[in-house]
């Protein structure tokens, strides 16, 4: 099973270390992608695959801290 997490941003810089983790939630494992959604401009909109548990979730997360604020199973029967 896999993990849909997040990396914060260091305030010095993008190569400095560690960026600290987050896990988000189990499950996404392939792919994922991003969206722009007009009227959600504080948050980032995740579509998350999960191959082996054959389903498509949609997650709304947090843009300032990384924190899920809800998510939704789009489809469970994926073959």
């Amino acid at each position: 099973m896999g993990e849909l997490v997040w990396y914060q941003h260091p305030v010095d810089g993008l190569l400095t270390t560690p960026w600290p983790e987050t896990i988000i939630t189990k499950g996404p494992d392939v792919m994922f992608d991003l969206a722009n959604i007009k009227g959600h401009d504080n948050s980032l909109i995740v579509f998350a695959s999960e191959f082996f548990n054959h389903k498509l979730t949609v997650y709304e997360i947090n843009k300032g801290d990384g924190k899920l604020l809800r998510s939704r199973i789009i489809d469970a029967t994926i073959d």
